[in-house]
């Protein structure tokens, strides 16, 4: 567990009491290098191929749009789309329960 702690001052410019359990510190990781990889900016296509490939379970499409709130939903469907004709991902379940997974 990630622990950083302040002065017992309470003035505002003070960093205080953050702590992040590993889990936590690798999202905020994984989030950061889907932002920008090898110091580029990547497009919004990228960042939902990203977001699909590195997830280790099933992900469905409004757990991308909570990932990625400022990707909408119509970009991710598409980028969905062309990731299951080129075979990157599998498509798990129907309708409303879809999920998608990276292809091993």
């Amino acid at each position: 567990m990630l622990q950083i702690f302040a002065s017992d001052s309470y003035n505002p410019e003070h960093f205080y009491y953050v702590s992040l359990n590993d889990h936590e510190f690798r999202e905020i990781r994984e989030i950061i290098d889907i932002f920008y990889v090898n110091a580029k900016k990547v497009t919004k296509r990228e960042r939902v191929e990203a977001t699909v490939l590195n997830s280790l379970l099933p992900i469905s499409k409004q757990e991308i749009c909570y990932v990625l709130p400022d990707v909408s939903p119509t970009t991710v469907e598409a980028a969905l789309a062309t990731m299951l004709k080129d075979g990157l991902i599998a498509k798990v379940g129907s309708s409303r329960n879809t999920k998608y997974i990276k292809k091993q």
